[in-house]
C-alpha cells in the first residue's frame, strides 16, 4: 500500500510540476521598449587612427517567440524580434573630421533570431538567458552596407494571467566590423539593450 501511495504521490507531483512549466508554453506575441546605448568604433582604412562614437535610443520592437517544456521546470523558447525603429548609432557632430558625414549613422531593418533556455522559478515567474543572431543595415548619408553579429543576455517574464505577460531582459550585441570606402573607415558596432514589454500568449 505505502509503495502504492508514493508512485500516485511521484506521479502527481511529476504532472504538477510539468504543469507549472506548461504555463509558458505555446506562441506569444509582445512588444517591448526601453534603453538602447549604441557604440561605434570607426578605424580609419590610411592611417588605422581610431574613434568611438555613439548615441542612446528609445528603442521599439515586436517579438515572436514558441516556448515548450523540456522537464518539471525548464523550458526552451524559439523566437525572432523586428526593430520597428531606425536608431541613431552616432551622431554626425561627432564626425567633425569629416565634412562628407552631415547626418547621424542609423541601424535600419534591424531584426533577430534566438534561443531562449527558461526556468520556471514558480506558477507565474519565468527566468532565462538568450542567445541571438542578429542582422541590420548601417546607413552613413546615402550608403548602408549589412552587418550580423552575435547577442547574448538574460531576463525575467511573468504571468499577469494565463495570457498575458510582462517582459524584463537585458542583452549585449556585437557586430562584425564593416567598411566604408567612401568615407575611409571601418565600422564596428556594439550595443547594449535594457527593455521591458508585454505580451500575449496564445
Amino acid at each position: 500500500m505505502l509503495k502504492k501511495f508514493l508512485i500516485i504521490a511521484g506521479l502527481i507531483a511529476t504532472s504538477n510540476a510539468f504543469a507549472q512549466a506548461d504555463k509558458f508554453s505555446g506562441f506569444s506575441i509582445g512588444f517591448n521598449t526601453g534603453f538602447e546605448s549604441s557604440r561605434s568604433v570607426s578605424t580609419s582604412t590610411t592611417d588605422s587612427t581610431t574613434i568611438g562614437v555613439g548615441a542612446t535610443n528609445t528603442p521599439f520592437d515586436i517579438n515572436f517567440a514558441y516556448v515548450m517544456p523540456l522537464s518539471s521546470n525548464t523550458t526552451i523558447g524559439l523566437g525572432a524580434t523586428y526593430d520597428l525603429s531606425s536608431p541613431s548609432i552616432f551622431k554626425d557632430s561627432e564626425f567633425t573630421a569629416n565634412d562628407d558625414i552631415t547626418t547621424d549613422g542609423k541601424l535600419n531593418d534591424h531584426y533577430s533570431i534566438y534561443i531562449e533556455p527558461g526556468y520556471t522559478f514558480n506558477d507565474t515567474t519565468l527566468g532565462y538567458f538568450k542567445l541571438g543572431y542578429h542582422s541590420g543595415k548601417i546607413k552613413i548619408e546615402t550608403l548602408s552596407n549589412s552587418v550580423t553579429g552575435t547577442g547574448y543576455g538574460f531576463g525575467m517574464r511573468q504571468l499577469i494571467d494565463k495570457n498575458i505577460y510582462l517582459n524584463v531582459g537585458v542583452e549585449k550585441i556585437t557586430y562584425k566590423s564593416t567598411t566604408f570606402s567612401d568615407f575611409g573607415s571601418a565600422i564596428q558596432l556594439t550595443q547594449t539593450l535594457a527593455t521591458v514589454g508585454i505580451g500575449y500568449k496564445f
